[in-house]
């Protein structure tokens, strides 16, 4: 089974259909190649992201963000909505179910993945809610979804890190289904950013701890 991370994308030219179709692809790798990936990826535009089932009328300001040309982006995974870019970085894993038995189930499979992301951030204040959320205190700091395969899974989720909460909650409705733990907060109190992040140190460690299990 290989390891690999993967060259970043240029943060001034992605685009989240572009991103989501090279996670597509390394899901794909994995399955047909025993291939295990960890990167991360960056956008310099606001995006809204939104889950393969969502309405996105009823999680999206559609009109807002027509008025401020922020497109609106379909991913291949579950999960809800999310507003992505500058002040955000994306990670993916994509993986091998012949990598761990943990990755055999879906919240095990959170679990794993989120227990080598916060490892490799080595942040003492971020924990892991069950829905599989990263918080600092009781408030989110990053999200994730899921697409599982036959024969291989891909977990990609969102850190925020310096992001202009004002305007992702002005861009996204309240959800129809939230976690217990945001007690009806609107996202302007639920929503916190971590601070400084180092991708090279992350996308080292990561990739060093997937490698230890080969």
């Amino acid at each position: 089974m290989d390891v690999t991370t993967e060259q970043r994308p240029d943060g001034e030219t992605a685009t989240a259909e572009r991103e989501l179709e090279h996670d597509l692809a390394l899901l794909g790798q994995a399955a047909q190649q025993d291939r295990s990936t960890f990167r991360t990826w960056i956008l310099h535009r606001h995006t809204v992201v939104v889950g393969r089932a969502v309405d996105i009328d009823r999680e999206v300001d559609i009109a807002r963000c027509a008025r401020l040309e922020v497109p609106i982006v379909r991913r291949p995974s579950g999960g809800r909505s999310v507003v992505i870019g500058p002040g955000t970085v994306q990670y993916t894993f994509a993986l091998s179910y012949g990598l761990s038995t943990e990755l055999t189930g879906i919240s095990s499979s959170k679990r794993f993945c989120n227990r080598l992301l916060r490892e490799a951030l080595a942040d003492p204040r971020i924990t892991e809610d069950d829905s599989g959320d990263l918080l600092v205190g009781d408030r989110k700091v990053g999200g994730l979804a899921i697409k599982r395969g036959r024969e291989a899974m891909m977990l990609h989720g969102t850190l925020l890190v310096a992001a202009d909460i004002d305007v992702l909650a002005s861009l996204l409705r309240h959800p129809l289904h939230e976690p217990a733990y945001r007690r009806g907060r609107a996202h302007a109190e639920f929503l916190a950013n971590l601070g400084a992040l180092g991708r090279d140190s992350l996308e080292r460690r990561v990739t060093a701890s997937l490698a230890g299990l080969v």
